[in-house]
């Protein structure tokens, strides 16, 4: 399977079921090590019986040295370590070196100590949301002032080390507002009213969504929106080999690929 629920918040219900309801025998971490040659994911593979928890884990990440074995079992079983999994925590996979920088970083502050880690706008809704240019045009023509909440965006392909593409891709930026920072809601009807038009034609199944806002063309609650108008780093969310950073002034929202640093000093 993938590998990203033995270490993400989202994965911490089915690794806590597997400690109460099996006993993992062995994991194997092919964290960096590309398998399918069509995929960027990242993958392992769990073994595991159906009795109580009561000895480590038989664990082993894969590294560039697996393509000199004869086969993984014997790699396996020359490499692995022991490993015992705890509930509420991630399961994490690493050799002697990786442990020892783990144990050396953990004796300071994390990043999130000194700015804050924020994910990309989640829309629900992306077809709707997230236009082309086209229609972009299309939608300010109509009205001028459309252009005041329809933003550029960046998506994690459109970033490279240290810089962007833009695919001339926008957000429709209806955004919830901020209560504790006194930004109000947007309000379509009475600002923007050539896109309640726009957010109309989608129907009854666009309206009744599960992630709203306040109103039902609203996006969902987002306590950080404001960050997107500040000076940031954008970052992408999967990477094949390096990390992707580049730092924005020029105002750009991101969607659920991409994420941003932002803070003092930023």
């Amino acid at each position: 399977t993938s590998n990203k629920w033995i270490r993400s918040e989202y994965g911490k219900k089915l690794r806590d079921y597997f400690i109460e309801n099996s006993n993992p025998l062995k994991l194997i971490d092919f964290k960096g090590f590309k398998v399918f040659d069509t995929a960027t994911v990242d993958t392992n593979i769990l073994l595991w019986k159906k009795e109580s928890y009561l000895l480590d884990t038989e664990v082993l990440s894969i590294e560039d040295d697996y393509k000199k074995s004869s086969s993984l079992h014997d790699y396996f079983n020359q490499k692995f370590q022991y490993s015992k999994f705890i509930k509420d925590n991630s399961w994490l996979v690493l050799n002697d070196n990786e442990i020892f920088i783990k144990n050396l970083v953990e004796k300071h502050r994390s990043l999130s100590f000194y700015v804050e880690l924020n994910y990309g706008i989640l829309t629900g809704a992306n077809p709707v949301f997230i236009i082309d240019q086209s229609k972009y045009e299309e939608l300010v023509s109509m009205d001028a002032n459309n252009k005041n909440i329809i933003k550029p965006i960046l998506r994690g392909k459109d970033i490279f080390r240290y810089g962007y593409n833009f695919s001339n891709v926008y957000l429709i930026n209806t955004n919830n507002g901020i209560k504790e920072k006194g930004i109000l809601p947007v309000n379509i009807e009475n600002d923007y009213p050539t896109l309640l038009t726009y957010f109309e034609s989608f129907g009854d199944k666009f309206k009744k969504r599960g992630e709203k806002g306040i109103n039902w063309y609203n996006l969902r609650s987002c306590n950080y929106i404001d960050l997107y108008n500040e000076p940031k780093i954008i970052y992408a969310d999967i990477v094949q080999d390096r990390g992707k950073f580049f730092y924005d002034e020029n105002q750009f929202f991101t969607n659920d690929t991409a994420f941003i640093i932002s803070g003092p000093g930023i």
